[in-house]
């Protein structure tokens, strides 16, 4: 009797180990990775690669040699851009971010963002976008920017992504000069 009351609760318990996502609040979550995406643009115009080591996914901070190395690395991006006179002029989020229910209470979402840029050069427009974790209880997402993301390495990094899921495309534009009389740019209404 004894036995079969222990042989129960275990397969109960092993019938239950590979726990649900709980739901998200996708409005709270879209203002909460706009946010950081947002975030992490300032940080990397202004040079605070420590604050941008804060969002980072854990390998992609390790990929770069730590967190010290990793913040130099930006630090020093930051450097040549003022150099070279390169600001930026928006950040918008062209899509809203896709939510994506992982394995064991792990969530991912993907924040497509378009980020326009001026400089001696030029004006341009980056089209990216981050892919954000959030681990099982934890209450901030952390991030690996997509143009450090190859699609054939996804599987062996985060297993429970769906292998199948395409990434927002990677793109670069050369735009026109402002038009200093005009509101609206050639980024379009809204940026």
């Amino acid at each position: 009797m004894r036995t079969s009351i222990v042989i129960a609760v275990l397969v109960a318990l092993s019938s239950t180990s590979t726990l649900a996502a709980p739901k998200l609040d996708a409005k709270r979550e879209t203002a909460t990775v706009e946010r950081d995406v947002r975030a992490m643009s300032d940080a990397l115009f202004k040079g605070d690669g420590d604050k941008l080591v804060g969002y980072m996914f854990p390998s992609t901070v390790k990929a770069w040699g730590g967190p010290a190395a990793f913040a130099k690395v930006y630090t020093d991006v930051a450097a040549t851009q003022t150099r070279l006179g390169i600001t930026r002029e928006s950040i918008t989020f062209p899509t809203p971010p896709e939510f994506i229910e992982g394995k064991n209470g792990r969530w991912f979402v993907l924040v497509p963002n378009r980020t326009i840029v001026s400089g001696r050069g030029g004006r341009g427009a980056t089209n990216g976008f981050y892919l954000g974790v959030r681990e099982p209880g934890a209450k901030q997402w952390k991030y690996i920017p997509g143009q450090f993301i190859k699609p054939e390495a996804l599987p062996s990094l985060l297993p429970d992504f769906p292998a199948e899921h395409p990434l927002p495309p990677l793109t670069q534009e050369k735009l026109p000069p402002r038009d200093p009389s005009s509101k609206h740019d050639a980024a379009g209404p809204g940026h």
